[in-house]
């Protein structure tokens, strides 16, 4: 996408955004380590990447094709199977 000319601002303004949300999951996960609760060796940086991943995945599939997904029903599905698999 080409986010020059009249949307410049709304790409700063979506990277901002993406920023402070980056340095919210940042902090929770290092804190999560903090107090033991991720895998030895796990890096919390890669970690918070492939977090952002995983919702941006769930978010594209969803609007993609809503009535496909069912969120409703495999939703708490898909959230557990993530995090089960993280925390083993």
């Amino acid at each position: 996408c080409d986010y020059s000319g009249d949307l410049a601002p709304y790409k700063e303004k979506h990277d901002a955004k993406k920023a402070e949300k980056m340095q919210n999951i940042s902090r929770y996960i290092k804190k999560a380590k903090t107090k033991g609760k991720l895998p030895e060796g796990m890096n919390p940086d890669i970690l918070m990447l492939t977090f952002n991943c995983f919702m941006k995945g769930v978010l594209f599939e969803y609007l993609d094709n809503p009535a496909a997904f069912n969120f409703k029903k495999n939703g708490p599905k898909i959230f557990d199977t993530f995090f089960d698999t993280l925390i083993g």
